[in-house]
């Protein structure tokens, strides 16, 4: 649910945004917050659904909804640029984050488990990083240096 506002109050920081280095933070955030709540969506299905046929029909349903999203975001994001403007894309999410956030209390149960060990990889977490910035930084060289 952390991951979700985040989400969302980046989302609107993003529409309002009044300068490039705003718009910049407030898409970092908004990566940030999905990095959270993206897993945690996925986990908190898997959770209730017995090993077998049953979590991997909801697994696909979820992955084939991702995949419905993904396109219907590109599309419809072109269509709410063209006719609203670009900041639009930003406000949407707000909307559809306070329509999740709300009920989510009720809806989802706790399931943090208090003996669990926890520990943040930082190793791990700057290779995935310094990884994926030198393949986006290769991708966007590639039409200039080949």
């Amino acid at each position: 649910m952390a991951g979700l506002a985040l989400f969302g109050v980046a989302s609107l920081v993003g529409g309002l945004s009044w300068a490039p280095w705003v718009l910049v933070a407030a898409r970092f955030l908004q990566g940030a917050g999905a990095a959270a709540f993206v897993p945690a969506s996925l986990s908190l299905l898997i959770a209730p659904f017995a090993e077998g046929e049953e979590r991997n029909r909801a697994v696909g349903v979820y992955g084939a909804m991702a995949a419905l999203g993904f396109v219907v975001g590109m599309v419809g994001g072109g269509v709410v640029t063209e006719f609203l403007g670009w900041r639009w894309v930003f406000f949407v999410n707000v909307p559809v984050a306070l329509a999740a956030l709300l009920p989510a209390p009720a809806a989802v149960p706790e399931s943090q488990d208090e003996g669990a060990p926890r520990a943040l990889d930082p190793i791990g977490a700057l290779t995935v990083t310094s990884g994926l910035a030198s393949l986006i930084y290769a991708i966007s060289e590639v039409p200039e240096g080949g």
